[in-house]
């Protein structure tokens, strides 16, 4: 029986609420066992890992071993998905890892330099706004923490504040899903109909990009010859993975360490904290309003006032 996922290879429930305690059983039980499900080796131990990550007999390129799982019959209808998994960094090894790593670094230190405090700023702005306007409750999670990693990313990359672009998010997020649990024809036919799906807008916007993007850097790569348009757009959907990822793995971990809090779970618990929610809502609105010059009218719900602070 697999510890990661079940028969139809999906990741288990209890994995994916507290995959610490299964991290925590692998260290101390059985730091290197094999794993059917995911047809890997499991190594949890932080000496281990690190030593095998060293050694250079052990090659990042096994992407194949995902299409070989499929029937001979099956593989050729999924070229795309071989193709992008192929070209993806993390599936890279020698020089062929260095040439996508560096045009793909330099890209988004470009664009983080040249971008990021803007559209940092400009989203902060834009969703407080949402916040001090809205006249239900707030979910500083939902409203704040959730939506902003997605538009600054979506800012980098150069695409577009756009139902498309959305489209385009998921489907990335669609495609990487692809990578957790075992790999089943359901879940690559699902990976290779999202490809088909955003590679072409992936790269007509590649084509036109915002200017400083990283879509703009990998484009220039592409025409000097320097990257592949398989290896841009495998970069873009990575990035999209890896900054989706980054923001929802903390939140997880939030909602599990709430759950288990007293009053956590229970509704009586959830409305205590909505209620100190919003008695600091007001207070939290003016602190965040009186640090760019202005104030909130007393009885205004925090929506904000054009005369400045006394």
């Amino acid at each position: 029986m697999s510890l990661i996922v079940l028969a139809d290879g999906s990741v288990r429930p209890e994995v994916l609420a507290d995959p610490y305690a299964l991290y925590s059983k692998l260290r101390v039980q059985t730091p290197a066992v094999f794993d059917s499900g995911v047809n890997a080796w499991l190594v949890s131990r932080y000496d281990d890992v690190r030593g095998l990550a060293l050694d250079e007999r052990l090659r990042a390129r096994r992407s194949q071993s995902y299409v070989r799982a499929l029937a001979p019959g099956e593989r050729a209808r999924f070229e795309l998905f071989r193709r992008t998994r192929d070209a993806m960094i993390l599936f890279l090894d020698g020089p062929t890892h260095t040439r996508v790593r560096r045009a793909v670094a330099g890209a988004v230190h470009a664009s983080v330099a040249a971008l990021g405090p803007a559209l940092v700023k400009r989203h902060v702005a834009a969703l407080v706004d949402r916040i001090a306007t809205s006249p239900g409750e707030i979910d500083l999670v939902r409203d704040l923490a959730e939506p902003l990693p997605r538009l600054v990313l979506s800012g980098l990359l150069g695409l577009p504040l756009s139902e498309e672009a959305t489209t385009l998010y998921r489907q990335s997020l669609a495609f990487n899903s692809s990578f957790g649990g075992a790999i089943t024809i359901r879940r690559v036919e699902a990976a290779e109909r999202a490809l088909r799906e955003l590679r072409p807008p992936m790269l007509a916007i590649a084509t036109d990009p915002a200017p400083g993007s990283i879509l703009a850097s990998l484009r220039t790569a592409v025409d000097a010859g320097e990257l592949t348009e398989d290896e841009l757009v495998a970069s873009a959907v990575a990035l999209v993975a890896a900054g989706h990822e980054t923001n929802d793995a903390p939140r997880r971990e939030h909602l599990r360490r709430a759950r288990g809090q007293p009053g956590g779970p229970g509704p009586r618990g959830l409305e205590r904290r909505r209620g100190t929610e919003r008695r600091r809502r007001g207070s939290e609105v003016r602190a965040i309003d009186s640090a760019d010059g202005t104030r909130s009218r007393p009885g205004s719900g925090g929506r904000r006032s054009d005369h400045p602070p006394r």
